[in-house]
């Protein structure tokens, strides 16, 4: 799969969708599944389209949505499913003041030379959101261009979105936010120098910064950490170590059975499910021991949910 921040002029035709598509949860790749088999049975390249920020963030800075996976997220969920590109355009002033038609000719059959597109039923696009699916069937009908709408995906008496999954990991619902997702819940990052606090204790963590994105409540994880793409037990911990007076947000993580230092290396952690809220400890002895705690409930729940990989 091919990575582009701008548009590329294609020769030949492509196949389409557009959207934000945050988290590429399970009614995403049903829509992109589609995508992908439409683009194989008629000789096209599948693209995805997307946009950063998120248009809302553009218009509503002071309500800025937090992401539920940044690109590194999304080029690994999408690296097994056949996507030729992944578009991911700046979402500026004049990409907001395009009208639906203006991005129909000038974008998507002058440079994409679109062939087919496929967008979720509640799709909109253009200057003030005016283009919805109706609009690209319309265009597409002038155009000689296939227009396909998918449906939502449900899970009991709604849909799938990518709101209702921010909600969920807000509430610390990791079970049914992943089961939405389809996926694991991912935070992919350099690993940082910290105050080498976790060292001392005997709890050696890689650190990662956490800027834009949607949080479960502050406290101990059980989670998996990819390394070179093979995935090592961990725990993880999300707060500001409030012992210690700390003021930084990190995602500090714990590798079980790993001894060796990550530092300015590429990781992903994959949040699988909570063990504990925070907790401010009377002294580091009562904090190491509810380390040992969490790692043993850790060891324990790998040894009874996973066998090989735990996904």
């Amino acid at each position: 799969m091919r990575i582009s921040s701008s548009i590329p002029v294609f020769k030949k035709g492509t196949a389409i969708t557009s959207g934000n598509f945050d988290g590429l949860h399970i009614g995403h790749m049903k829509l992109i599944n589609r995508l992908v088999s439409t683009a194989r049975s008629k000789h096209l390249t599948s693209v995805i389209l997307t946009f950063d920020p998120h248009p809302l963030d553009f218009f509503y800075p002071e309500k800025k949505v937090p992401r539920i996976c940044d690109l590194a997220e999304m080029e690994r969920i999408l690296k097994d499913v056949g996507v030729d590109y992944l578009i991911q355009l700046p979402f500026t002033e004049e990409m907001a003041a395009m009208e639906p038609e203006q991005f129909w000719s000038d974008v998507l059959i002058n440079r994409l030379k679109t062939q087919f597109m496929i967008v979720g039923e509640d799709h909109q696009f253009g200057h003030d959101r005016k283009g919805n699916p109706g609009t690209l069937k319309l265009l597409g009908k002038k155009s000689g261009v296939d227009v396909a709408v998918e449906s939502h995906v449900y899970e009991g008496d709604s849909p799938v979105s990518s709101t209702r999954i921010r909600r969920m990991i807000e509430e610390g619902d990791l079970s049914r936010a992943r089961h939405l997702l389809g996926h694991g819940l991912f935070f992919t990052g350099l690993v940082l120098h910290g105050a080498g606090r976790g060292q001392q204790l005997g709890f050696p963590t890689a650190n990662m910064a956490l800027p834009g994105r949607v949080l479960p409540p502050p406290g101990v994880f059980v989670s998996r950490t990819s390394i070179d793409d093979d995935w090592k037990p961990s725990i993880s911990y999300i707060g500001r170590s409030p012992t210690f007076n700390g003021q930084t947000l990190w995602l500090e993580t714990h590798l079980i059975g790993w001894d060796q230092p990550l530092y300015d290396r590429i990781i992903t952690v994959d949040l699988i499910t909570r063990l504990r809220p925070e907790i401010v400890f009377a002294s580091r002895e009562s904090l190491i021991r509810q380390m040992k705690i969490d790692r043993d409930q850790a060891i324990t729940f790998f040894q009874q949910n996973c066998k090989g990989e735990c996904k």
